[in-house]
């Protein structure tokens, strides 16, 4: 039987305002598609901290040129670098672009976003990018009537 969850403490604002902003995150990611970054180092950690007290060993950040906030790697990520750049050494990593979006789907028994290193845009993205091209294409399109005018 597990334990029964703890009675926390009601909140109303904004959500981010209760995330351990010192990482990357799919809240970041969110609604952009692809995002391509720079590799500038990986750091391992024997024991992360995070604000909210909790803990976790062996933790690996990979940092980037571009961003002040490191993502935490988890396996899923670290085989997509490898696939990607085809190499587990991070030597070979630092300085090559990989591309990061947030995708949905369900992680841990619930609905939600992940950062993914992935070249496809999450569906929503590209339902959003394809209705806009669909509009687009319909405004220069003439019809067969305005055509025979």
């Amino acid at each position: 039987m597990s334990k029964p969850i703890p009675e926390g403490v009601e909140i109303t604002d904004a959500i981010t305002r209760h995330m351990d902003r010192r990482f990357l995150s799919s809240v970041d990611l969110a609604g952009q598609g692809v995002v391509w970054l720079t590799i500038a180092k990986a750091t391992k950690h024997d024991v992360l901290r995070y604000d909210n007290g909790q803990t976790e060993n062996d933790a690996i950040l990979l940092h980037f040129a571009e961003i002040p906030r490191p993502l935490k790697l988890n396996s899923t990520n670290i085989k997509a670098i490898i696939v990607k750049l085809g190499s587990g050494k991070v030597s070979d990593w630092v300085g090559q672009k990989i591309p990061l979006a947030a995708v949905p789907g369900r992680y841990f028994g619930e609905d939600g976003l992940a950062v993914r290193v992935t070249e496809v845009a999450p569906v929503n993205n590209l339902k959003k990018n394809l209705d806009a091209a669909l509009d687009a294409a319909a405004k220069t399109t003439k019809t067969k009537e305005e055509e025979t005018k």
